[in-house]
């Protein structure tokens, strides 16, 4: 592979971002992800509670997963309050990687979602 491209696969996932940067535990918000290529493919998220030093937590629960139409895949994910490892409110990003090609991780990440 190079540049994430992939023989047989030449999906690029270009930019993933959240609908809103700040929500509350319950709320829900909706992940969207851009890519070239990638017509008809199925993306798999994982949303990932940021950590500085004690590594990053997966959610309890994922988005369900999305089809690329016309570049653009979106879902949503209702919003989970977890203790970060400063005992402060969460901050979440997500991944979201082409389910046909992740030994290649075909992949991007999001910013940040602050939970308030």
């Amino acid at each position: 592979c190079e540049n994430g491209a992939c023989k047989g696969n030449n999906c690029r996932l270009s930019s993933a971002s959240w609908s809103v940067n700040q929500a509350r535990a319950g709320d829900t918000v909706g992940l969207t992800v851009t890519g070239s290529d990638c017509e008809g493919e199925n993306l798999i998220f994982y949303v990932l509670e940021s950590d500085t030093f004690s590594g990053d937590d997966p959610a309890n629960n994922n988005p369900r997963d999305a089809i690329i139409r016309n570049g653009i895949a979106n879902t949503n994910w209702t919003v989970e309050d977890q203790i970060d490892e400063w005992l402060t409110k969460p901050e979440y990003f997500f991944v979201a990687r082409v389910e046909s090609a992740p030994q290649f991780s075909v992949s991007v990440n999001s910013g940040l979602l602050q939970v308030v």
